[in-house]
């Protein structure tokens, strides 16, 4: 119910007030990059030797996130094009893979220096990238379903997001902290795929319009239409 109300709540201010909305949005999204983006990244580190740790270690690589005598309903590959659609990452690097690089190349950090030669500020630009939608972006997916898998599967926890706490919080998980932890990932996961599904609905609008500019125009109503079907 929290993050019902989280949603329709910002979704109404959203439409009511577009400019303000979109104002203070673009300011706490300044203000959080700004004081976290060491949080951040280093979590993100915090991750990749996680899992590193995990796979080396015999007792863990091998363990299953179902039971001992469950066997995987798919292939791995299949598994794999689930998550990569699923997760967006399909749309978004659609999207950014050139657009990226492009940015970082006219602008980055790394130009202040003065001294780069093209090639190197250009492989700073593909260094930027690969951070985003690399190994890292998709240790993200993975530390969660790992915590998703072990609690639900193997300690018979309900597949949600406060299973995942249940080593650290305990019997907290099923009270008012287990119901904040589920409306926190339901507000920020659906906003997430929904961006997802606004860039692809863009892309999709932007090659309608180049092919059939009188049927298709560049709008938000058809973008809304794409996102609908």
């Amino acid at each position: 119910m929290l993050g019902l109300v989280t949603t329709w709540s910002v979704v109404l201010v959203a439409v009511v007030q577009p400019s303000s909305f979109f104002d203070n949005a673009a300011d706490a999204k300044r203000w959080i990059t700004e004081n976290f983006t060491w949080f951040f990244i280093g979590a993100q580190n915090a991750w990749v030797f996680f899992v590193a740790y995990m796979w080396l270690k015999p007792e863990y690589n091998a363990m299953k996130l179902g039971s001992e005598t469950d066997v995987p309903q798919y292939s791995s590959l299949t598994w794999f094009m689930m998550m990569f659609g699923t997760a967006g990452t399909g749309t978004g690097l659609i999207f950014y893979g050139v657009a990226e690089p492009i940015y970082h190349l006219g602008y980055n950090r790394y130009l202040s220096r003065g001294y780069l030669t093209y090639d190197e500020i250009s492989q700073e630009a593909i260094n930027l990238s690969y951070y985003h939608w690399g190994l890292h972006a998709w240790l993200c997916y993975t530390v969660v379903g790992i915590s998703l898998g072990i609690a639900a599967n193997r300690m018979g926890l309900p597949l949600t997001m406060r299973s995942c706490f249940f080593p650290i919080l305990g019997n907290m998980i099923f009270g008012s902290v287990g119901d904040l932890i589920d409306a926190l990932a339901i507000v920020t996961t659906l906003f997430a795929v929904c961006a997802s599904m606004g860039l692809g609905a863009i892309q999709i609008n932007t090659g309608l319009n180049d092919l059939v500019p009188s049927i298709a125009k560049q709008s938000i109503a058809v973008q809304v239409l794409l996102m609908c079907c």
